[in-house]
């Protein structure tokens, strides 16, 4: 495991000092090479092929697609590889001002993204030759360094497709407070050829907003792929004797509250968040034979706010414990009887999976907020409000876990559109049909 780092963290390095080699000596052949050369290929069996730019849960939403349809083959490059090019024509003020929502609206780094669209334009011929890509496809459609190269790809007639992974709306709410949620997105622009929704709602929100660039011929809703594998694997995986706890960073989750009174309620939030990492490592404390595992994201952020929890609490090591950035989200889920987390999609895929799900309680200090998935399905979803709650859970799921069916068919499909393992066939099916329709 350690050798294995070790590799990748060496080969991470040599590929940002080749970038920035390349772009050192104004190269855009040499930089197109590196960007080729490391790439990741998923299905070398699809009949057509399309560029991605990596992120983590977009990935495995394509992997999915990969998996569940295989008509395309996907070549994957590092987004944060993009990212270097696009810096390396900023001044650092820049770098630490331009952002998604002032990209558009600002003349911050103005002369820099000039320039990066004419390297990346002189890139794009050595990137297409190497790679021989029909399209390009990314999870969202407001990363700064994608801007300019998904304006390339249409001025080339090469459609551009974003699978749009964030804004995942929350069962059961009503379509204008979906439209209220969306307006973080309202000076953001939609640089492609189609958008590709995971539901009804977040496809007419988005809709509805009227962002340049994006009207209801480019936008289709086709689900979440990567849900398709509990779908088609159901009743297959067995649980063993283990938990998992998708872990949340509070700021992340809460962060539209301002002043004194939303840092007093930000404050109580990040102290509920805080107690219920603590109850689960207790709870492991005192449960030996249970496996925990507490996933975070991979940045290292993610991890530190973790281990932080744990070692101002133990002084010694809980050998059923496990607290790691690393390993794959289904394969966690398919292995445990309860997943833990809040406001994540992976909550979802649990309910696909029929496990058990545990959520800390907000409720108390954002009564009637739609903050939760499960605002309107409470049935669905355990609520913590003390330690001994999520332990009496957790040691006794049997006699807890009894989904109502229709209730569960309709929060998925408020959520995740047709719940029928055929979400990957629809989104390859809209990317080829738009190949097609555009030759």
């Amino acid at each position: 495991m350690f050798l294995r780092k070790l590799k990748n963290k060496l080969r991470s390095l040599a590929l940002v000092f080749l970038i920035q080699f390349s772009l050192a000596i104004n190269s855009p052949t040499l930089t197109a090479f590196v960007l080729a050369v490391s790439a990741r290929k998923i299905n070398s069996l699809g009949r057509l092929t399309v560029l991605c730019l990596r992120r983590s849960i977009f990935i495995d939403d394509v992997q999915a697609m990969a998996r569940w349809s295989g008509q395309i083959k996907y070549v994957i490059i590092e987004r944060e590889h993009l990212r270097l090019v696009l810096y390396h024509f900023l001044t650092r003020v820049e770098r630490e001002t331009i952002s998604e929502t002032n990209y558009y609206t600002s003349n911050i780094g103005q002369a820099g993204k000039q320039r990066y669209y004419a390297y990346l334009n002189k890139m794009f011929p050595t990137l297409k030759k190497f790679i021989n890509f029909e399209a390009g496809l990314a999870g969202n459609f407001g990363y700064i360094e994608q801007q300019e190269l998904a304006r390339i790809f249409l001025e080339k007639n090469i459609p551009f497709f974003v699978l749009h992974k964030e804004g995942l709306t929350f069962a059961g709410v009503d379509q204008a407070t979906a439209n209220e949620y969306v307006k973080i997105y309202k000076t953001f622009k939609f640089i492609g050829s189609k958008m590709l929704f995971y539901n009804q709602q977040i496809f007419q929100a988005l809709v509805n907003l009227g962002i340049p660039g994006l009207n209801q011929d480019q936008a289709v809703v086709v689900g979440i792929p990567r849900m398709d594998n509990y779908f088609n694997s159901a009743g297959t995986d067995q649980p063993s004797n283990q938990v998992v706890l998708f872990s949340f960073y509070p700021s992340d989750k809460f962060f539209n509250f301002s002043g004194e009174a939303g840092g007093k309620k930000l404050a109580t939030i990040k102290d509920i968040a805080y107690n219920f990492h603590l109850w689960l490592m207790r709870f492991a404390a005192n449960n030996p034979k249970i496996k925990v595992v507490i996933k975070t994201k991979y940045a290292q952020q993610y991890l530190d706010y973790v281990t932080d929890i744990f070692n101002k609490n133990f002084r010694k090591k809980i050998n059923n414990l496990v607290i790691t950035n690393l390993g794959d989200a289904s394969k966690l889920i398919k292995d445990s009887r309860v997943v833990l987390g809040f406001k994540s999609t992976t909550l979802l895929e649990g309910i696909i999976a029929n496990r058990f799900i545990i959520s800390p309680y907000f409720g108390d200090i954002i009564p009637n907020d739609a903050l939760d998935y499960f605002t309107k399905y409470p049935e669905l979803v355990k609520y913590a409000k003390t330690e001994k709650e999520l332990s009496e859970w957790i040691l006794q799921t049997d006699r807890y876990l009894d989904y109502n069916q229709e209730s569960k068919n309709k929060f998925l499909t408020d959520l995740i559109y047709l719940p029928d393992g055929r979400a990957s066939l629809r989104t390859e099916q809209a990317i080829i049909n738009t190949i097609k329709n555009n030759k």
